[in-house]
């Protein structure tokens, strides 16, 4: 039996989730304003998105933000997105679309996309080497390329 859903937890989520996406009238709320106009403090709001969305309310906002670049970017210059979607500049921009897309806009919006190779996998055997290598070895160079091998994104470049 699925557990009783709590019509005031929901409200406030949909009202969070509301002030965090971005519309054509308005830029996306910060989370620091959201939560105080919740009247919530950050640590309620992160588990009301945990357990409602699956994401922090900052990765929602990301994510919202990131998804109507894809969606409006064809009709819209770069710097005019970035003001419409609560980025500083155009450069911040650019620089979330690839933590969260794993390729620059233009290269994304071009087909210049990298093949792709299975994300579990990899992961997995690129973990189990850095950590024989962070306990076997102690010098910094070979430190700094495990951390790049876990933390690169899902595509390989073949």
């Amino acid at each position: 039996m699925p557990p009783a859903v709590d019509p005031a937890r929901t409200a406030l989520l949909r009202a969070g989730v509301d002030a965090l996406s971005v519309h054509p009238d308005r830029a996306p709320a910060r989370v620091r304003e959201v939560v105080g106009e919740l009247a919530v403090n950050e640590r309620q709001s992160r588990n009301l998105f945990a357990d409602g969305v699956g994401v922090s309310p900052k990765h929602y906002a990301r994510i919202d933000r990131v998804r109507t670049l894809i969606t409006r970017a064809r009709t819209t210059s770069w710097s005019q997105l970035a003001a419409a979607t609560g980025y500083y500049d155009q450069s911040h921009m650019t620089a979330d679309f690839r933590a969260l897309m794993g390729v620059p806009p233009r290269a994304y919006f071009t087909d210049r996309l990298p093949a792709r190779s299975p994300c579990g996998a990899r992961l997995g055997r690129d973990a189990t080497m850095a950590r024989r290598t962070r306990r076997t070895e102690r010098h910094t160079d070979t430190l700094v390329r495990s951390t790049k091998a876990i933390s690169a994104p899902c595509w390989s470049m073949n």
